[in-house]
C-alpha cells in the first residue's frame, strides 16, 4: 500500500479520528485531494458490494437514509462492521489498489 497522505486521511476517517482526518486533508495539495476522493469512491463501492447483494438497490437506500437520519460524525459505514487494526489495513489496502495505477 501506498504511504500518502490521503492514506493516511482516509485511516485516521474509517477508525473515528475526525480530528485527526481533518487536520490531514487541511493539509492536502489538489493531487492529494483527488487521491482522496478516488479513495473515497473506492471505499463507498467496496463496502457496498460487501454488504449489500447487487440485486437489491433498494437496500442500499434504505441503508443511507438510515445513516443520514442518525448521523453522527464519529461513526463511518466502514465503522459499523466493528472491524480489528487489521481488518481496516486490510480493507484500505484493497481500496488504494482500486486506485492506484502502477507506473508503466
Amino acid at each position: 500500500m501506498t504511504n500518502s497522505q490521503p492514506v493516511a486521511a482516509l485511516t485516521c476517517l474509517m477508525a473515528g479520528q475526525v480530528p485527526a482526518h481533518d487536520r490531514r486533508v487541511q493539509r492536502f495539495t489538489e493531487a492529494d485531494r483527488q487521491h482522496y476522493l478516488d479513495l473515497l469512491s473506492a471505499l463507498l463501492v467496496l463496502c457496498a458490494d460487501r454488504r449489500f447483494r447487487r440485486d437489491d438497490q433498494g437496500a442500499v437506500i434504505r441503508f443511507v437514509a438510515s445513516v443520514r437520519e442518525r448521523f453522527d460524525p464519529d461513526r463511518t459505514l466502514v465503522s459499523d462492521e466493528q472491524p480489528s487494526p487489521a481488518g481496516f489495513d486490510a480493507l484500505l489496502r484493497e481500496v488504494d489498489a482500486m486506485v492506484t495505477v502502477p507506473p508503466p
